[in-house]
């Protein structure tokens, strides 16, 4: 990727996925204090003043990590609940799963300190969009598991 500008929508979603593996890294090892687009930008192939043609602030990673983390968790809670389960199988399940999900743990928990208000609306959107999706599915999950 280097310096060469991305023109194709999978050029510019790959380096989406890099911005985002890197913030990755750098969460899980670090903290949200020290995250800068300059430190993400350090460990990608992306410029720093290239990043601001993805993100214009780090709040805006924290939302496409957050809709990333709830469509990969869905995935991984479908597989785990498609059948009937008793409460206890259902409980651990979703323990099981939630237990392996570091990230996600850690983003759930940032989430009151990372003002959305900094972010374009396009991005406050499509998070809420997403996490309102996520929440919906897994409400008529729990509609199926236990009716009453």
């Amino acid at each position: 990727m280097g310096t060469i500008r991305a023109h194709s929508d999978s050029e510019i979603q790959a380096r989406k996925d890099d911005i985002l593996r890197s913030a990755t890294d750098l969460l899980l090892h670090g903290d949200w204090g020290s995250l800068t687009l300059a430190t993400v930008a350090e460990k990608t192939s992306i410029s720093r003043p290239s990043m601001y043609n993805y993100y214009k602030v780090k709040e805006e990673i924290f939302l496409d990590l957050m809709i990333r983390e709830y469509a990969d968790w869905k995935r991984d809670l479908e597989a785990r609940l498609e059948a009937k389960l008793s409460r206890a199988d259902f409980c651990a399940a979703l323990v099981d799963s939630l237990w392996t999900r570091d990230l996600l743990t850690m983003l759930i928990a940032l989430y009151s300190e990372v003002p959305q208000e900094k972010c374009r609306t396009d991005f406050v959107e499509r998070y809420h969009s997403e996490t309102h999706q996520f929440y919906t599915w897994f409400s008529g999950v729990l509609a199926r598991q236990f009716p009453a």
